[in-house]
């Protein structure tokens, strides 16, 4: 005899894993949405200091007064991209459409800030911020389309 009790405590189990497996994914996206948007805010900030940083120092009104300030900003700065760099070098964000937002940025912040305010120790040394370099040649090579 066909047990009806047992067939339908399947149906609903397996419903249950499906709504489960749908939420589980929808708390990764979210957190990941959650991650991106706490770092691009993250590096707006650090943008907003370094403008502050540059009208201090305009005309070299500062001079060597504010070269610690820089050098703090920009090591602050720098690690917050090679966190960026990190998580997309590793596959972390597993959202493409939200981690390729940011290439266009992190290009812009490579030659616009690094290159122009790193040392040369941190441009040279390739141990120093690895996965923003990386990053920066794998968005810099040039992509083939089909079609």
């Amino acid at each position: 005899m066909f047990n009806w009790a047992a067939a339908i405590s399947a149906i609903v189990a397996a419903g249950a894993l499906g709504v489960n497996t749908w939420a589980v994914l929808q708390a990764r996206r979210t957190r990941e949405v959650q991650l991106f948007a706490q770092l691009f805010y993250d590096v707006r900030q650090q943008e907003r200091q370094l403008l502050e940083l540059k009208a201090e120092t305009v005309g070299g009104v500062a001079g060597d007064r504010g070269r610690p300030k820089l050098e703090a900003w920009s090591t602050t700065f720098f690690q917050t991209l090679e966190y960026l760099a990190f998580l997309q070098n590793a596959k972390l964000i597993r959202n493409r459409p939200l981690a390729g937002y940011f290439d266009d940025s992190v290009l812009d912040w490579y030659e616009r800030v690094f290159l122009t305010i790193a040392s040369e120790e941190d441009r040279t040394n390739p141990e120093r911020y690895r996965e923003l370099k990386k990053l920066y040649d794998r968005l810099k090579t040039p992509r083939v389309s089909i079609g």
